[in-house]
């Protein structure tokens, strides 16, 4: 768990873990970290929005969805045939943000995710990058919303305010 401040970027709550001393491993912030499943959509989501898509524009959520060499995937959820943005995204339908992914582009998607917040991990271009297969860590994600929450305006993490010595003098 990774809880930051919109207006700073200031993280204020961190679970790194089940605790040092059974591991001394900070999932929350340490790479590979794991696959962060359909909260990646958001990146999609803002990628279309930013490239004039509407919330009631139209995409087609049929499952199965094949993409020749790119591969295949299936709807989790319900969805079925054309339906909006707007309910795709009330529904996290696989297969309509797998076609929004493609009718974005790679490059698009990609590009917003680094603007967003995504610093750390590789992002590839394959087939289920919308649907959040390739891991990440959950401070990566935590930036990715926090841009958001602060209507796109990207604050890097931080997490040291300031230090202040035993007899209270701030020295950072």
């Amino acid at each position: 768990l990774v809880a930051m401040e919109p207006a700073t970027g200031a993280v204020r709550s961190m679970v790194a873990g089940a605790g040092f001393d059974n591991s001394q491993y900070n999932i929350a912030t340490t790479a590979p970290g794991r696959q962060p499943g359909s909260t990646w959509k958001v990146i999609t989501l803002a990628t279309a929005m930013q490239n004039h898509y509407s919330s009631l524009d139209t995409v087609d959520g049929t499952s199965p969805c094949a993409f020749g060499s790119l591969g295949q995937t299936v709807n989790a959820e319900e969805g079925v045939g054309v339906m909006t943005v707007r309910d795709a995204t009330a529904h996290s339908v696989n297969c309509a943000f797998v076609r929004m992914e493609l009718a974005l582009g790679f490059p698009k998607v990609m590009d917003m995710a680094h603007k967003l917040g995504i610093t750390q991990t590789t992002l590839k271009p394959i087939l289920t990058l919308t649907l959040g297969t390739v891991e990440g860590t959950p401070l990566e994600m935590a930036t990715v919303a926090n841009t958001i929450a602060a209507t796109g305006v990207h604050r890097d993490p931080y997490f040291v305010e300031k230090i202040v010595n035993a007899q209270g003098v701030t020295i950072y």
